[in-house]
């Protein structure tokens, strides 16, 4: 059987500690270097220098320390990985929260909508502000505020008009929480006649 060993080497489990060019020495380099570009790159081709050194006798310091600094890089990139995910999942849920809030919040400019029709019917005129609907009997008067403790804002239209004779229409706002097509404020209008 002949020995495809380097000369110098009298014990095969012994590894050989040269300075001199080795199998797997220039992948060991370039797997190293690809562990700042491509770490998953970098692992796999420090893992198949190290073996291939291993296999010719030689010992590859070169590759040892790739395969920990790309090791290092991909646990690094996958914390990073996984934190998106999380903070996406985050704002996701807080921006959908803050959607059914500002839902709500329409959904009480609707009813108020209502009331402040209830009241016109009742009084031939429109309120003059939304703290009236509370002498309504069935009112809900905790819905004067929303779950954030902001006030719905109440005006009569035309603007400068007079709430007993010539107020034909309301409109009923509140800050949003989520701003789309650069609305800032949810509103509600209505007209009655009287």
């Amino acid at each position: 059987m002949a020995d495809n060993k380097p000369e110098e080497q009298t014990n095969t489990t012994t590894l050989q500690t040269t300075n001199d060019d080795f199998p797997g020495k220039t992948l060991a380099i370039v797997g190293l270097v690809s562990a700042f570009f491509m770490p998953i790159v970098g692992l796999v081709l420090c893992i198949i220098a190290y073996f291939q050194s291993k296999k010719a006798g030689y010992k590859n310091t070169i590759a040892v320390v790739g395969i920990i600094v790309n090791a290092i890089f991909n646990l690094l990139i996958i914390g990073m990985i996984a934190m998106m995910i999380v903070f996406g999942f985050w704002i996701f849920g807080a921006i959908s929260k803050a959607s059914d809030r500002d839902n709500a919040r329409k959904a009480t400019m609707q009813y108020l909508g209502l009331e402040i029709e209830r009241y016109a019917q009742d009084n031939q005129s429109l309120p003059s502000s939304l703290n009236i609907l509370t002498s309504l009997s069935g009112f809900n008067a905790s819905v004067l505020a929303d779950s954030s403790g902001n006030i719905y804002n109440y005006v009569t239209t035309p603007q400068g008009c007079d709430i007993k004779t010539t107020c034909t229409g309301y409109v009923i706002s509140i800050p949003a929480e989520v701003i789309k097509n650069d609305q800032e404020t949810l509103q509600y209008s209505g007209n009655v006649s009287l």
